[in-house]
């Protein structure tokens, strides 16, 4: 399923959320300013979902067999998300194609790592179903949005 495009309020509201972000010298050397696109893409991927009504539980969980950028919940759903950012003129597609098959493998890995480390919590044990999400975040070189999306189910 693909999420419909960004209301321009809340384009606006993502823009001002990653407005330290978009800060950076000019001085900025490359692995600095990949890690900084990773960080806005993930921002903005987690305010999506939040604006979706998720609630975001985890960010970041690495283990040894990979990491999980989001982890998120509605009522009855616990949402693994992978999340894809590139800097335009890159595309969406382009960063979803980047998703490949042993991606896939590390992120159920991870997952039931993940899940294995909770059982028991509390507000966990009334969300029964898994999903795999990916989002692909498309931004400028100021950081800014400029396209986002969300892909439900991909494993």
């Amino acid at each position: 399923m693909v999420a419909p495009p960004a209301s321009p309020g809340l384009t606006q509201a993502l823009h001002r959320s990653l407005a330290c972000v978009s800060r950076i010298p000019t001085f900025v050397d490359v692995g600095n300013r990949r890690l900084r696109v990773g960080a806005a893409g993930e921002r903005y991927a987690l305010l999506h979902l939040e604006a979706r009504g998720l609630q975001i539980l985890d960010r970041n969980f690495r283990t040894r067999v990979g990491e999980l950028d989001l982890v998120a919940a509605d009522e009855h759903t616990i949402v693994f998300c992978e999340v894809r950012t590139l800097v335009f003129p890159a595309t969406v597609e382009r960063a979803l194609e980047s998703i490949d098959r042993r991606k896939l493998q590390h992120l159920r890995a991870a997952a039931a790592r993940w899940l294995a480390g909770r059982r028991g919590e509390c507000g966990l044990a009334g969300r029964k179903d898994l999903r795999f999400d990916a989002v692909a975040v498309i931004v400028d070189a100021d950081f800014r949005l400029r396209e986002l999306r969300h892909l439900e189910g991909v494993l």
